[in-house]
């Protein structure tokens, strides 16, 4: 399997990470290498194997067989269940995101997940995190097994579905690349639970796949918490060729979002009774007008005066999103030729005029926009093209797609403007007074178009 350079560096430091971590807690226990019970050594040797299978690097074979190595000795009665869970759950709590608020520069939507390791501790993993300035990735998801063999699997998995959704596939498209991936080299035979959404924040609309994952509950603003009971797909590296099935939400304006693993209708109590769904939903709909991270407190304490003394057997994993607003966008799609660039130009300047943008901001933007989308007229080769802009998070964005030919005008060097114009080798000055005049500038390659974005901060706005 061939891998882009981008996914394969970011394997390897996930690789490198995950095996600083395992050997960081062996100093720890001291008798860790070496004192591998046996049901777990077998596993181990196979989700390493699996994670040098992922890709073609020599450095990430190496790594991987850095990890081999811990469990290739003779297993001794020292290693005890409670320096399984400290290595698995730092392992765990390494790879999870945990600073919130998450994002304090988009007042658009709050966030909040948590998740809550057991005694056997399983391979639960939450995800968030934009693909783009208008597209919010999120996951939830739960790896069959427990301990270090499925919290290994977790870095696999969460490592291949971030570097899919940052590519621009869609959440169906993503599940069905992950799953050949992991289907591929899977000697431990282990599988995850996956469910996955793209949020547009400028819309409300969410795209989302479930790959044998629990259904994600939604409230509506003013309603309750019901189950939003989805078509599942096969579980992700559990069968070669699996296809998911996409749906829609359209959330609006205080909706809420609940993502859950089976960690929390399965808690079970002193007599064996299951938490379950219907708890959930009541729990859920006592504090349905609570932010995220209150919604998920009073869940955890209602599932905690639930399991009471009991021993609980696997992770509590939840996330909670909240739509606070969103921001107009303004798009118009056109053909990418100079007979078209004045009635862009107009439609940008009008668009900003209307959100009550300052005057100079405005003439930066249109000399942007002469620059930028004639270069796309002359060059690309492109036969559609839009312009994108909105006023958001006290910024204002412009973006440009083009179907046309590969090219990060971000990468080209710089001209030297020491040198005479005769001296000088033609092009790229225009690009590089827009990188002058722009606070913010990001290239990506989404969906086989060139998308670039150029962002100005408002006057008297917080800036990163």
């Amino acid at each position: 399997m061939k891998f882009s350079l981008k996914k394969k560096t970011a394997l390897l430091v996930t690789i490198i990470a995950l095996t600083i971590a395992v050997v960081a807690a062996a100093v720890s226990y001291r008798l860790y290498a070496g004192t591998m019970d046996t049901r777990y050594k077998n596993s181990a040797l196979d989700i390493a194997r699996t994670a040098a299978a992922l890709s073609d690097s020599d450095a990430v074979a190496r790594y991987a067989d850095a990890v081999l190595a811990i469990y290739r000795q003779d297993p001794a009665p020292e290693w005890t269940d409670a320096a399984e869970l400290s290595v698995a759950t730092q392992i765990q709590a390494d790879m999870l995101p945990s600073i919130f608020p998450a994002f304090p520069n988009h007042p658009g939507f709050d966030i909040y997940a948590t998740m809550t390791p057991a005694k056997e501790m399983g391979g639960d993993f939450y995800d968030f995190f934009l693909v783009d300035e208008d597209h919010l990735c999120l996951v939830m998801a739960d790896v069959s097994g427990k301990g270090v063999p499925a919290a290994l699997f977790m870095v696999i998995a969460k490592t291949l579905l971030k570097n899919s959704a940052q590519t621009g596939m869609n959440p169906a498209r993503i599940l069905e690349t992950v799953n050949n991936q992991l289907c591929e080299g899977n000697q431990a035979e282990m599988f995850v639970t996956t469910w996955l959404g793209i949020l547009q924040l400028s819309t409300g609309r969410l795209v989302a796949a479930n790959a044998g994952h629990e259904y994600p509950v939604c409230r509506r603003a003013g309603g309750d918490f019901a189950l939003v009971k989805d078509r599942h797909g096969f579980v992700l590296a559990g069968m070669e060729g699996s296809r998911y099935r996409e749906y829609t939400l359209d959330l609006a304006p205080g909706d809420r979002l609940f993502l859950y693993t089976d960690g929390v209708t399965e808690a079970t109590d002193e007599h064996q009774q299951l938490y379950g769904t219907r708890r959930l939903l009541d729990a859920l709909n006592r504090s349905r007008d609570a932010d995220p991270r209150t919604l998920l407190q009073a869940v955890q304490a209602d599932i905690h005066a639930f399991v009471g003394a009991a021993d609980p057997f696997d992770d509590i994993t939840m996330l909670a999103l909240e739509i606070k607003g969103m921001a107009h966008h303004y798009r118009l799609e056109l053909a990418p030729t100079l007979e078209e660039l004045p009635r862009a130009t107009a439609f940008v300047e009008e668009s900003l005029q209307k959100e009550q943008v300052p005057p100079p901001l405005v003439y930066k933007f249109n000399v942007v926009m002469d620059e930028l989308f004639s270069n796309i007229a002359r060059y690309s080769g492109a036969t559609r093209a839009a312009v994108v802009c909105f006023v958001q998070d006290g910024k204002v964005t412009l973006r440009f797609e083009d179907d046309g030919k590969p090219f990060d005008p971000l990468a080209a060097a710089e001209p030297d403007t020491t040198l005479s114009e005769e001296e000088r080798n033609i092009g790229g000055l225009g690009v590089f007074l827009v990188k002058r005049m722009m606070d913010e500038m990001h290239y990506e390659r989404r969906q086989e178009k060139n998308c670039l974005t150029l962002s100005l901060h408002l006057p008297g706005s917080p800036r990163p």
